[in-house]
């Protein structure tokens, strides 16, 4: 429970790495930039009611994946050869919780 109304700002910032290996790939690494996150929360008392309420916004990873691995031959043995793959920002993507808290007794 919460004395009072308050507001909660943060940034964290997200540092990803990873690789995987198949027939035709010995460590395909993941080439990423860090990403940067805000997030916040903000809570008040209920005026003449023992519980607080809250309610947040945090954002989605919001950091760029590029991922360069070779095609593994399928029928035929035909291949696409060298690929990539890549998964831009997704800044529009956020996590919106709420709800109400109350103190144990």
């Amino acid at each position: 429970m919460v004395g009072g109304p308050t507001l909660d700002l943060n940034l964290t910032s997200i540092f990803a790495h990873g690789s995987f290996s198949n027939s035709v790939n010995a460590n395909a690494p993941r080439n990423d930039a860090p990403g940067v996150i805000p997030y916040g929360a903000f809570g008040t008392p209920i005026a003449h009611f023992s519980f607080s309420v809250g309610i947040g916004v945090a954002p989605e990873l919001v950091s760029v994946s590029n991922w360069n691995y070779m095609d593994a031959p399928g029928v035929a043995g035909a291949s696409y050869g060298l690929e990539n793959w890549r998964r831009p920002p997704t800044p529009g993507s956020l996590r919106r919780p709420a709800g109400p808290c109350s103190p144990l007794p």
